[in-house]
């Protein structure tokens, strides 16, 4: 792909992603906030149980994001022709201002 058309695709990602990412956030800290005052209606016996299960969903969340980033250039396709290396965030932003690849020094684009 040209440098134009990588620009625009990524600009279009990152406006998607965007957008997943509000959606997913509000409706998991919508889902942490509504478990506040349930909290008073679970017995004490189970209290410790939900305060850890509260925990782990914080863990899982956490957990979420970094295995959906992992490996996303490559999934979207934006990785440089040479090498394969990832064209996402701050590599892809050195390889639009210089024109190369910043993993090999390469031109990522087509003429």
């Amino acid at each position: 792909m040209t440098k134009d058309q990588f620009v625009k695709r990524r600009a279009e990602f990152y406006a998607h992603d965007r957008r997943v990412n509000t959606v997913y956030l509000i409706l998991f800290f919508g889902v942490l906030l509504a478990a506040i005052p349930l909290a008073s209606l679970v017995p004490a016996q189970y209290q410790a149980a939900a305060g850890i299960s509260y925990l782990v969903l914080l863990i899982v969340n956490a957990a979420i994001f970094t295995l959906r980033g992992r490996n996303q250039a490559q999934r979207a396709g934006f990785v440089c022709r040479s090498c394969n290396g990832g064209l996402l965030g701050i590599p892809g932003d050195i390889a639009v201002a210089s024109g190369n690849c910043p993993h090999c020094g390469r031109s990522p684009f087509a003429q």
